[in-house]
């Protein structure tokens, strides 16, 4: 769901999402010990990273890059491994990453 409202262009809701730091709250919950919400975390970034305020605000406090490399080397779940692997994805495809 949060996929399709961040593409689609709610702008409102974008907005939201920076204002009640609710992309943070996903940034926070990639450590969890959850498998399941290591994985939705890493989705949330993912979806909003071609949105490029959405971006701003996400990698001022967290290299994605980083971030995701790092869950890719040492995540033992393929579910969030997987998830890392389409947030680095899109952020190349957004032109994130030289």
């Amino acid at each position: 769901m949060l996929t399709i409202l961040i593409k689609i262009g709610y702008l409102d809701f974008q907005k939201m999402l920076i204002r009640f730091d609710l992309l943070k709250s996903a940034i926070a919950a990639i450590g969890d010990a959850e498998p399941y919400v290591r994985a939705s975390s890493v989705s949330a970034i993912a979806a909003a990273s071609p949105v490029p305020d959405l971006w701003e605000h996400i990698n001022c406090d967290f290299d994605v890059a980083a971030g995701c490399l790092s869950i890719l080397q040492n995540d033992g779940e393929a579910l969030a491994r997987r998830a890392a692997v389409k947030a680095l994805t899109l952020a190349t495809q957004a032109g994130h990453f030289p």
